[in-house]
């Protein structure tokens, strides 16, 4: 039983990571110029 729990844990452990991470960069992007870089107005 603590085999299955433990990779059960892993598993839920690795999406929510996941998201936490993705939450971060969205809240950043604004602020770092490499996960967003500035935008650059084209002639059309």
């Amino acid at each position: 039983f603590r085999r299955v729990h433990y990779w059960g844990a892993f598993m839920i452990a690795i999406p929510i990571g996941i998201i936490i991470v993705t939450g971060i960069l969205l809240q950043v992007k604004k602020q770092s110029e490499w996960v967003q870089p500035n935008l650059v107005k084209g002639s059309g």
